[in-house]
């Protein structure tokens, strides 16, 4: 079989990347006519189709599943809900592990693969063909060196309930608490607490994140996925001193679906907002609505500006640490805050998995290039992922936001499971 990829002229400033199936000696151009018709056809591969909405049991057992690929979802299997919380049971998106390839092989073409082991595609300077092996796993379906079939994403932004983050649609997503207890109350949904051999719930990662997002750019073949899914909910406005995130489940409706909810009355600001809750296969406000903190990585410990991470999904996690498992990619973000991403990070092979800045546009435009910005300063800092409701734009790739490790009023949490 062909794994599925995009190529991306980094030398051209459109954030439009052409769509390649995979072959052995050459590889087919991909012209759909339509997104529709692209996604109907991933929706009929593996990781793609795969990925749903379940609720979770917190031994990780699956109580109930979304129906994959039909819309709407409420009608799923053992009548799953995204509201109830029977059980402590978290509605999380179950991600499909995958294989993954970045070629740079060809100057100013950059090529992003994704399939399953023994996939193939043509390596961009004709050199031959690459075949998918177990050496390509993506990292954030390895904990310490060992395979996972899959993780889940929480399909929601996290709620503080008794010092436990809940994953659960109609609640407003819990705002100052710093990265380290968010953290903690994620880590408490383990019934037996946190090990190495069973890392099991905790904070959204890195890892993770990056995971999604190659599979969005894969699926759609575009940087700009404010104008290929939605904006997020943005322009709200603020006081600029309390959390005034949306509520969850404003896409509930959506399921597995990826798009934009209609409408909506804010439930906890007086303006109306003008872009609209997200959702990629079943994961909400992935940008939009609140910045969510990614573990797994942190920026500044030795020097500022320098990057720390820890090689796949397993920690223990810290927002301060430079000592093992986190590693030194040898990455630097850039010094010039909130400018439009330019380039990506592609110098160590063992480390081409991210999506971490390496320059900026110079200028805050979001309509060339990555379209998505980057936010930076000094000292020991961490990741967030998108934007918030006050911002002016969001998208997916607005990832390399860096905050602070301590509480912030407009900063949250999603939490992840990764199995024993």
């Amino acid at each position: 079989m062909g794994a599925e990829g995009v190529k991306w002229v980094t030398n051209n400033s459109s954030p439009t990347l052409t769509r390649y199936h995979g072959a052995s000696g050459s590889n087919t151009l991909y012209s759909p006519a339509s997104q529709s018709v692209a996604t109907t056809y991933f929706n009929s591969l593996a990781p793609w189709g795969a990925m749903g909405r379940v609720s979770l049991r917190p031994d990780g057992s699956v109580s109930s599943r979304c129906n994959i690929n039909t819309t709407p979802l409420q009608t799923g299997d053992n009548c799953y809900s995204d509201t109830d919380q029977t059980g402590s049971e978290q509605k999380m998106v179950y991600i499909p592990q995958f294989c993954y390839a970045v070629d740079t092989l060809t100057a100013n073409q950059v090529w992003y693969w994704v399939g399953q082991v023994g996939d193939q595609f043509e390596k961009s300077d004709t050199s031959g063909t690459y075949t998918f092996s177990t050496s390509d796993i993506h990292p954030a379906f390895l904990a310490g060196g060992v395979q996972k079939s899959g993780i889940y994403a929480g399909a929601y932004e996290a709620y503080n309930s008794s010092s436990v983050l809940q994953s659960v649609a109609g609640v407003q997503p819990t705002a100052y608490l710093s990265i380290s207890t968010l953290r903690g109350y994620a880590n408490a949904l383990n019934p037996t607490g946190w090990t190495t051999s069973n890392p099991g719930w905790g904070l959204l990662t890195m890892h993770s994140t990056a995971a999604v997002q190659l599979l969005y750019l894969i699926e759609y073949a575009t940087w700009n996925s404010q104008t290929a899914i939605g904006a997020g909910i943005t322009n709200l406005g603020s006081d600029h001193a309390s959390n005034h995130a949306c509520n969850t489940g404003h896409t509930a409706t959506l399921g597995n679906a990826s798009g934009a909810s209609t409408g909506f009355t804010p439930e906890n600001y007086s303006s109306q907002p003008t872009t609209y809750a997200v959702s990629f296969r079943g994961i909400e406000n992935l940008w939009g609505n609140q910045h969510t903190f990614l573990d797994g990585a942190n920026v500044g410990v030795v020097g500022n500006y320098d990057l720390w991470m820890t090689p796949d999904n397993l920690g223990p996690f810290s927002s301060s640490s430079h000592t093992s498992p986190y590693a030194s990619p040898g990455y630097t973000l850039p010094t010039s805050a909130g400018y439009c991403i330019e380039t990506w990070s592609l110098t160590n092979a063992s480390y081409m998995w991210p999506f971490i800045a390496a320059t900026t546009t110079g200028a805050y435009t979001m309509t060339v290039y990555i379209c998505d910005d980057i936010n930076t300063t000094t000292g020991n800092i961490v990741f967030t992922h998108g934007n918030d409701w006050r911002g002016s734009t969001a998208g997916g790739l607005f990832s390399d936001l860096v905050q602070s490790p301590n509480a912030n009023y407009e900063v949250g949490a999603r939490i992840q499971y990764v199995p024993s």
